[in-house]
C-alpha cells in the first residue's frame, strides 16, 4: 500500500518545477510502479514537508456541541455575522471588538471597563473565551481588575434590518465597575475583496482618527445618529444605548485605554462616540447600532428584537443536524446553514458571501437551495437566470481576443461561445457576457432541482432552456459531431 503525503505552495517561481515533478511522479506511479521516478521523488517530497510553512500547527479552535470555541485567541474580525441578504454583516472574531460592513466600512465598536483599581479594553482581558454559535458570537471575559466577576457578551445581527444587537451581562460582581463603549471610525472604505480577512488586512476596520475623519454626529440622551460618506452617498446609522448611559463626543485619536477615551474632549474632525454606564449584576444591558430608516426603535424594544434575532438564527441552524461520534463533524450542520443563507440575495445566489459577492449563474451556490430545503429559492434562481439565455445567433464565429493574448474569445454576442443557448452572468434578462463557461454547472444544478422536487410543471417551462443549452454544447464543443466534446 502506497501512502504519500506532500504539500506544495504554488508560486510563480516554482510552479513549473513542481509541475515537472508531479508529472514525473504520476508517470512513475501509474506507468512504472516501483520504478526509478517514484523513488527519485521521495527526497523531494521529504524536503518539501520539512519546510517551516508545513510544520505542525496548533489546533486553535475546538468544537463543543454546535459551537466553535477558542480561548485567548488573537484574531480580529475573522468571524462574520451575516444580516439581511444584502451584503451587510458584522465583523466579530476571537477578540470582542466589532465592526460593521454596510457594504463599505461602517465603524468599529470597542468595549472596556473603568474600575477603582484600573482600566482596560476587553481585548486585553486575562481570559477571553470566544464561542461561535453559528449565527452569533458569545464571549466570557475575566480579568484581575474585576476579581471573581464574569462579563458575558452575546452578539447578533438584527433580523430584517441592517444592524447589530449586543447583550452585556455581569455576574459575581464585587465592586462597582463602569462599562465603556467607544464607537466611530466609519470610513466608508470598500476594500478590493469586500473586507474578506486574509485577502484584505484587518486594519481597514480599525477605529482610527483617519477613518473617523469626516464622520458627523448628533446625540439625543441615550441615542445617537452617525453619518459618513460612502462613495457617492451619505449613510446614517442610529445607535440605541441603555437609558442610564452617559454619551459624549470624544477624540478618535485617544484610544489607548477606556479611561483616555472617556476623558477625551470633543473633536469635530476626528469624532468618537463614547458611552459610559454602570454595570449591575442581574441586569443585562442591550445596545444596538443599525442603519437609520423610517422605523423608530426604543431601548425597551431591544430585548424583544434580540429574542427575534435568536429565534431566526435557531430556525436557520436547525435545518441541518448531524450526530456522529466526531464533535467537529457534528458542529458543521449549523455553520453550513448560516453560510448557505449568507450567499442568498433574492432572486439569486451570490458567488461568495464576502469576497466575490456578485452574481454568477453557474457557480456552486444554487446547489445549497435544494440541499437545505429552500426549493422556492432554487425556483426563483432558475426562473431569473433563464431570462438571461441568448436565443440567437445559432452560429459560431471563433474570435480570439488580442487584448487577452488570444487566450479568450472576444466578449461580444455572436463571437466565440456567445451564441444561442449561452447564459449570461446577471439575472432577469440583463445580458452581460463573461469569460467563464457557466452553462454546464447551471444546467446540472437545474436538473438536480427537478430530481429533488419532481416539479414537472416547472420542468416544462424550462424545457426550451434545456434544448437551447444542449444545442449550444454541441455547436461550440462538438463541431465535428463525433460525440467527443472538446474541453
Amino acid at each position: 500500500m502506497l501512502n504519500i503525503t506532500f504539500h506544495i505552495r504554488e508560486t510563480t517561481k516554482n510552479k513549473s518545477r513542481y509541475a515537472f515533478h508531479l508529472i514525473t511522479w504520476f508517470i512513475g506511479l501509474f506507468i512504472f510502479p516501483g520504478g526509478v521516478a517514484a523513488q527519485s521523488l521521495q527526497p523531494f517530497i521529504q524536503q518539501e514537508n520539512e519546510k517551516p510553512e508545513f510544520a505542525k500547527r496548533k489546533l486553535r479552535y475546538h468544537a463543543e456541541g454546535n459551537d466553535f470555541v477558542i480561548i485567548n485567541g488573537k484574531e480580529k474580525y475573522n468571524r462574520a455575522l451575516y444580516g439581511t441578504h444584502d451584503g451587510f454583516r458584522i465583523q466579530a472574531g476571537d477578540l470582542p471588538e466589532f465592526a460593521l460592513y454596510m457594504p463599505g466600512t461602517g465603524g468599529d465598536m470597542k468595549l472596556g471597563i473603568m474600575a477603582s483599581n484600573g482600566t482596560k479594553w476587553f481585548n486585553d482581558f486575562d481570559s477571553i473565551t470566544a464561542r461561535y454559535r453559528p449565527g452569533m458570537m458569545l464571549y466570557r471575559l475575566k480579568d484581575k481588575l474585576t476579581g471573581n466577576a464574569i462579563i458575558h457578551l452575546q452578539l447578533l445581527s438584527m433580523h430584517g434590518q441592517d444592524g447589530m444587537l449586543l447583550k452585556v451581562s455581569w455576574r459575581h460582581s464585587e465592586k462597582p465597575v463602569q462599562l465603556i463603549l467607544a464607537y466611530g471610525g466609519a470610513g466608508g472604505i470598500h476594500p478590493p475583496r469586500n473586507g474578506d480577512i486574509g485577502a484584505d488586512p484587518p486594519s481597514v476596520f480599525y477605529l482610527t482618527a483617519a477613518h473617523a475623519q469626516g464622520n458627523k454626529f448628533k446625540l439625543y440622551e441615550n441615542y445617537f445618529d452617525w453619518s459618513f460618506k460612502d462613495r457617492k452617498e451619505i449613510i446614517t446609522l442610529n445607535g440605541i444605548m441603555p437609558p442610564a448611559s452617559k454619551l459624549h463626543i470624544g477624540n478618535a485619536g485617544q484610544l489607548q485605554s477606556p479611561k483616555q477615551a472617556c476623558q477625551s474632549t470633543k473633536n469635530n474632525v476626528y469624532p468618537l462616540m463614547v458611552c459610559k454606564i454602570e454595570l449591575s449584576a442581574g441586569h443585562p444591558l442591550f445596545f444596538c447600532i443599525k442603519r437609520k430608516d423610517s422605523s423608530v426603535i426604543t431601548y425597551n424594544q431591544l430585548p424583544d428584537l434580540f429574542k427575534a434575532a435568536k429565534k431566526y438564527r435557531k430556525q436557520l441552524t436547525g435545518r441541518v443536524q448531524i450526530h456522529t461520534p466526531d464533535s467537529f463533524i457534528n458542529a458543521i450542520g449549523g455553520a453550513i446553514s448560516i453560510a448557505a443563507d449568507a450567499i442568498w440575495e433574492s432572486p439569486v445566489y451570490m458567488h461568495g458571501a464576502q469576497a466575490w459577492r456578485m452574481p454568477l449563474n453557474g457557480w456552486r451556490g444554487p446547489y445549497v437551495a435544494d440541499d437545505l430545503g429552500w426549493h422556492d429559492r432554487a425556483k426563483a434562481y432558475f426562473t431569473a437566470y433563464n431570462k438571461s439565455q441568448l436565443t440567437a445567433p445559432d452560429t459560431v464565429i471563433v474570435a480570439p481576443d488580442p487584448k487577452e493574448n488570444l487566450a479568450r474569445q472576444t466578449e461580444k454576442i455572436g463571437s466565440g461561445i456567445y451564441n444561442s443557448g449561452y447564459i449570461g452572468r446577471l439575472p432577469d434578462g440583463n445580458i452581460k457576457l463573461n469569460h467563464y463557461d457557466m452553462n454546464l454547472v447551471y444546467i446540472d444544478a437545474m436538473l438536480r432541482h427537478f430530481l429533488w422536487t419532481g416539479d414537472t410543471s416547472f420542468l416544462r417551462s424550462c424545457w426550451p432552456v434545456l434544448q437551447r443549452h444542449l444545442a449550444w454544447e454541441r455547436r461550440n464543443f462538438d463541431a465535428d459531431n463525433n460525440g467527443l466534446f472538446d474541453a
